[in-house]
């Protein structure tokens, strides 16, 4: 029976969190060991657009199709609501997805993307989950680091179709 006065001392304290990151690390290191090739997910079944409308529904369609997409949407719009000055946050994630798309429809290859793109969704929903208030600043930037993947990934859906759609 534990004493209802037991005070945890700072170093039980510190090896408790040891060991918390170090099974963390190690289930990331078995979540990303067994990982397959993605399946790109399209909103007319791998078909090219070949029009605005086709190209638009396609834009469209893979960030809410893909449910990675599109935790990670929900997750950086719940964060940014409950920041002062938020918007900077959504912003910076919207314009380096418009980067990400043009780095992919000019056949620049980023490695690793699904990785990630995981890592991202990982990563902000463990924030929106524990409630972790960061700084706008470093919010924003990861959300445009994790924008420019997401957007290559986004620019995939789109791949052979002309730059007009």
């Amino acid at each position: 029976m534990k004493d209802k006065h037991y005070k945890p001392t700072k170093s039980r304290i510190v090896h408790q969190l040891h060991r918390i990151k170090v099974i963390l690390a190690l289930a990331i290191l078995i979540f990303f060991s067994t990982i397959e090739s993605a399946i790109a997910h399209h909103p007319m079944d791998g078909k090219t657009p070949s029009n605005l409308w086709e190209g638009f529904l396609s834009g469209v369609g893979h960030p809410v199709i893909g449910i990675d997409h599109l935790a990670f949407v929900v997750a950086v719009g719940l964060i940014a609501v409950g920041i002062p000055n938020g918007i900077s946050i959504i912003a910076s994630f919207l314009a380096t997805v418009i980067l990400g798309t043009g780095i992919h429809l000019l056949s620049i290859d980023l490695p690793l993307t699904e990785i990630a793109i995981a890592l991202s969704v990982l990563v902000f929903g463990t924030m929106l989950a524990l409630k972790q208030k960061l700084s706008v600043q470093f919010l924003s930037i990861f959300a445009a680091i994790a924008g420019i993947f997401h957007g290559y990934a986004y620019g995939e859906a789109i791949i052979g179709a002309e730059m007009t759609p």
